[in-house]
């Protein structure tokens, strides 16, 4: 069984259409919902639940089989505890958006892009600043400012957890090998294998466990 984790429900009904025409029947979708009905999917194969972590550990976790695999469709803290409880012999990997991987605890990504004179202004006035909503109201900006305070005192550990769940990825999904690059250089361990993809395009040979890399010379994107 193919184990699809999705921390929300944007973006997943061509990819299950997808999933379903290359592997029939062998893929679970476990979906966070934080309303009361879906807003953006409509695929019935969806399991919708409150919590993708305390629904894996009650139904799934204690039922893994050796050819189980699990996928992440964005890298949120709370898959982490999922990653990394899972048995050596079960196959990760990570349909990577990027958002998830360069919004790190340590603002690795503003270092790259900006010049020392801008990176310096954000800095001062801008790095791990709290920034209230006006729609939100004086005590909603309180309880964020709170959070906002206690992830900044934890950042350093969050960083730490993060790299180790990088580490036990073994598929690396993304369409632009420079940003796998990237991703390389800035998670020291990291070593899953890329695996050139576009979300919508198809996940033809899914079923197989194939892993293939980037083409050349122009041909379509490829997937497992």
């Amino acid at each position: 069984m193919n184990y699809h984790l999705m921390i929300d429900e944007k973006f997943i009904d061509d990819f299950i259409a997808d999933a379903e025409r290359a592997a029939p029947g062998n893929n679970t979708y476990l979906v966070s919902l934080y309303t009361p009905e879906p807003r953006y999917t409509r695929s019935p194969l969806i399991t919708y639940v409150k919590s993708v972590e305390r629904y894996w550990f009650d139904h799934i976790a204690a039922s893994l089989s050796d050819n189980d695999r699990v996928f992440i469709h964005w890298l949120d803290r709370r898959v982490y505890r999922i990653l990394l409880a899972l048995p050596p012999h079960i196959t990760t990997g990570i349909f990577c958006w990027m958002g998830d991987l360069v919004a790190t605890p340590l603002y690795l990504f503003d270092k790259d892009i900006l010049e020392p004179q801008s990176y310096a202004f954000f800095r001062k006035y801008k790095k791990g600043k709290f920034q209230p909503f006006a729609h939100h109201g004086k005590l909603k900006n309180a309880l964020m400012r709170l959070r906002h305070i206690y992830r900044r005192l934890h950042a350093p550990a969050e960083w730490r957890t993060k790299k180790k769940v990088m580490h036990r990825l073994d598929l690396f999904f993304h369409w632009s090998e420079i940003d796998y690059r990237w991703v390389e250089e800035r998670y020291p361990g990291f070593g899953a294998a890329f695996v050139y993809f576009f979300y919508g395009v198809g996940t033809q040979s899914i079923a197989s466990g194939t892993v293939r890399t980037a083409p050349s010379g122009g041909e379509k994107p490829l997937t497992i």
